[in-house]
């Protein structure tokens, strides 16, 4: 499943040992996500990735309804 971004919100960055740095980066609203239900790199409940940027990141299932849309396929498309 798609699902794009709605709002800006505030996510923490992960080191290259999937470790947090207590610094923050903001996903930007507009932006589209690939959900992965086989991948885990943090425990978070959902992981998305976004192929545009090659990022991913792991949130709430309350973060991914509070912040995301699912796209649907027919409009994503290019379809009414």
């Amino acid at each position: 499943m798609k699902y794009r971004c709605k709002k800006d919100f505030p996510i923490e960055i992960y080191d290259e040992h999937d470790m947090p740095t207590m610094e923050y980066r903001d996903i930007k609203s507009g932006t589209v996500w690939t959900r992965d239900d086989n991948a885990d790199y943090i425990g978070g409940e959902v992981h998305l990735d976004n192929e545009e940027t090659m990022e991913w990141i792991e949130i709430s299932h309350e973060t991914l309804r509070e912040y995301f849309e699912e796209l649907n396929w027919h409009l994503e498309k290019g379809g009414q």
